[in-house]
């Protein structure tokens, strides 16, 4: 017993050093359509309220924010209340070929804006702006 638990302990101890001697730098995982879900669905519940918010000016507030998925796709759904006082739904989903086209523009252009990222991807503002946040945090700069 004591023997399994001195080598678990050093199984851990080595895990954890090679962690931090080879991981702990930023890490490009926008390849990866694991991470990138992972990725997405903490953004989802994270910063995509307060970015929703910040990049439109007609949304005054989040309510809301859930998520679905529809084929394998995260899709969030954004109750939100408007600037003239209604209420509004909207979806933005997160597929992994655009988040993987937000990722090559970035490597292909750092000083895009974000209009001339839209017009590539063929989406609104908004949409390009949150995919570009998740390319970034799948780029490990975020």
């Amino acid at each position: 017993m004591r023997r399994g638990i001195n080598r678990l302990w050093r199984i851990l101890f080595v895990t954890a050093f090679l962690y931090c001697a080879t991981g702990c730098g930023s890490r490009d995982v926008s390849r990866d359509p694991k991470a990138v879900d992972a990725i997405t669905v903490e953004y989802i519940f994270g910063d995509l309220a307060a970015d929703v918010v910040n990049v439109n000016d007609n949304i005054t507030s989040v309510e809301r924010v859930k998520l679905t998925r529809q084929d394998g796709i995260p899709i969030a759904i954004v109750d939100v209340i408007c600037a003239d006082g209604s209420y509004a739904r909207k979806l933005y989903g997160f597929n992994f070929e655009d988040v993987v086209r937000a990722a090559e523009l970035m490597e292909q252009n750092a000083n895009m804006t974000m209009a001339e990222v839209a017009e590539a991807l063929n989406t609104s503002t908004l949409q390009a702006t949150l995919l570009y946040n998740i390319a970034r945090r799948a780029k490990g700069l975020d």
